[in-house]
């Protein structure tokens, strides 16, 4: 037998290996075909995905660069070599990996999926529910095409084509717990609280064991006024995993969306006596002691939830309204300081920093930051307000008129009073 029939062979191993899931075997039959014959590109491309079945995606990109060198107009290494490239976290040069495979195999719904993926990654998602409706005229009833626009679309605030996509996923895979679960979850936010409600039972039905689709149930009865069915959802978490932290941390995600404030803290404190580093179960804990008003303590928990987790926005945001209600304005703004590095383009938070800045220097110097919100969400009517109010308050009442007057455009309500004296203010 010659060298190139033995590689044959041990591709075939390698092959009929990776179909049974052994991945690691696979990789060993592999490296006996390019080790027989390493100038045939199909070894190094099937080495490459055996690769990428084991999560080594830097190696498998060498093999498939390899599989292309001798090859280069070789399918599977050029689609291997992208999503490689993908799982990397290289978007741009996934994107232009992808395009190179289209334009060998522009019939492969595949490559037009990756790139998708890699505009999502990129912020691109218009771009991406475009690729992927590509892929769906190709091949309609690929599953995870469906789910990638589903999720694209509901970025774009297109809620309704988002839940078509969803049902779609769900009649090629009725068996798929998430989907029902993202379902849910949208419906929820529609505020079609019973469709909401059946959709989560059939993802709880797939998957009971799941504590975070016990404690989206929960919010969903609460919000159809079904507290105790609430409460008995959130038993069902931690009953079924008395041990289970992340069960303790939904049930005092749900308390807490429930207000029920002293309930969730002590279910914090259970999910950290089980799991001591969780910064999010902290943080958590931290906002149930603000909403308790008991602020020292608050800030303590949040302390210790950017110990843990240094990057989270919402853990510094909320660390500078803790500080605010302590009066402690100077550490508040290096607090929304460090949220704002994070998270530039947070309106709220820019709001909030107007307000600590006003208590040191005064309401002029807190109009910038109000302006900073207002050009990053137009809509919100709070700055819109407190600008307005900062005008008046530095003699500016024909620009504090028109914002005031915005604000009340914006739904603000009980503003009339105040428009009639900054009118005869402006006209004096």
């Amino acid at each position: 037998m010659s060298k190139e029939d033995k590689a044959a062979a041990w591709l075939a191993k390698s092959m009929k290996a990776a179909s049974e899931g052994r991945s690691e075997e696979a990789l060993r039959c592999a490296e006996h075909a390019t080790r027989l014959a390493p100038d045939v590109a199909e070894a190094w491309s099937i080495k490459g995905l055996t690769l990428m079945d084991l999560e080594r995606s830097a190696e498998a990109l060498a093999s498939f660069e390899r599989a292309l060198k001798l090859s280069p107009r070789q399918v599977d290494a050029l689609l291997g070599r992208a999503t490689a490239l993908l799982d990397l976290e290289r978007f741009e040069d996934a994107v232009v990996a992808y395009d190179r495979a289209a334009q060998v195999a522009p019939d492969y719904p595949a490559g037009w999926l990756g790139k998708g993926i890699a505009m999502r990654r990129l912020g691109r998602e218009e771009e991406a529910v475009a690729l992927f409706d590509r892929a769906i005229r190709i091949d309609p009833a690929q599953f995870e095409v469906w789910q990638q626009k589903a999720e694209a679309l509901e970025e774009l605030g297109r809620d309704e084509d988002a839940l078509a996509a969803y049902e779609h996923c769900a009649r090629l895979d009725p068996d798929d717990a998430t989907v029902w679960y993202n379902r849910a979850l949208l419906l929820q936010r529609l505020g079609r609280f019973d469709e909401a409600l059946a959709s989560c039972e059939r993802a709880l039905r797939l998957m009971p064991e799941d504590p975070e689709f016990w404690r989206v149930k929960a919010g969903i009865l609460n919000k159809l006024g079904r507290a105790d069915d609430a409460l008995s959802s959130l038993d069902r978490l931690t009953e079924a995993a008395p041990g289970d932290a992340e069960a303790w941390h939904a049930r005092a995600a749900a308390l807490a969306e429930m207000e029920r404030h002293e309930e969730a803290l002590a279910a914090y404190d259970r999910c950290l006596e089980l799991r001591a580093d969780d910064a999010g179960a902290w943080y958590g804990r931290g906002i149930a002691l603000m909403e308790l008003s008991r602020h020292e303590e608050a800030l303590a928990s949040l302390d210790r939830a950017r110990e843990i987790e240094p990057d989270s926005a919402d853990t510094w945001y909320t660390r500078g309204l803790v500080l605010v209600a302590l009066e402690r304005y100077d550490d508040a703004i290096s607090s929304y300081d460090r949220a704002l590095k994070l998270r530039p383009d947070d309106a709220q938070c820019w709001v909030a920093k107007g307000l600590a800045v006003t208590e040191v220097e005064g309401f002029a110097a807190a109009i910038a930051y109000y302006d900073r919100a207002i050009e990053l969400a137009p809509d919100g009517a709070g700055a819109w307000l407190l600008k307005g109010l900062a005008l008046s308050r530095t003699d500016r009442a024909a620009e504090a008129l028109a914002c005031i007057e915005e604000a009340q455009r914006l739904g603000i309500p009980d503003l009339d009073d105040y428009i009639a004296r900054l009118k005869a203010q402006a006209a004096g």
